[in-house]
């Protein structure tokens, strides 16, 4: 099934199974991104649980060297990192985003910035772009997950963590909270 589904049919999810997801999932991106391969559409329409875990799917979006030819990639635009509203190339920050916005998306049960369908595209494009990440404290997500979640998710794309990056600070903060997670 995929995340979508589940969050679909259950709500959202736990931290304790939240942040194991995001911490596979990012080490698959790095794993792809040291390939030079870019996913370019992290939304959980493509994490997928399977036997043995977590897996990133639909790379069919992807490219090898993103960010070598200027052109567009697709998106799904819930998950949509600002460049990418805004037409700039994809880079490997623009996949920390997508999954950022995934997990958050998998806490809080909705995505972050409106689904398609709840509000016209140009006004979930223009949440994306210019409001903060919604404070998914209020919805009893630990402090240390939501600082991940907000750096990974900043405008600024040079202020993201890398995905091993993100990976580590999603173990940290689960560390933090008492979890062990694996990566």
């Amino acid at each position: 099934a995929t995340l979508d589904e589940l969050i679909d049919r259950h709500g959202a999810m736990p931290t304790e199974a939240a942040n194991p997801m995001a911490v596979e999932v990012a080490g698959a991106l790095e794993t792809a991104q040291l390939h030079g391969v870019g996913h370019s559409d992290d939304a959980p329409s493509n994490i997928h649980r399977a036997a043995g875990g977590w897996k990133q799917a639909d790379f069919g979006s992807a490219c090898a060297d993103e960010s070598g030819d200027g052109q567009p990639r697709p998106f799904t635009l819930a998950h949509a990192a600002p460049e990418a509203v805004r037409g700039e190339p994809g880079t490997p920050a623009r996949d920390v985003y997508g999954l950022a916005s995934t997990l958050a998306h998998a806490l809080g049960g909705e995505p972050p910035f409106g689904a398609p369908g709840s509000a016209p595209s140009s006004e979930i494009e223009g949440r994306i772009v210019t409001e903060p990440v919604p404070d998914l404290r209020l919805s009893g997500v630990p402090d240390a997950l939501c600082r991940v979640i907000e750096r990974a998710m900043s405008k600024d794309p040079g202020r993201r963590p890398t995905a091993i990056g993100l990976a580590e600070e999603l173990v940290a903060a689960a560390a933090s909270m008492g979890v062990t997670v694996v990566p």
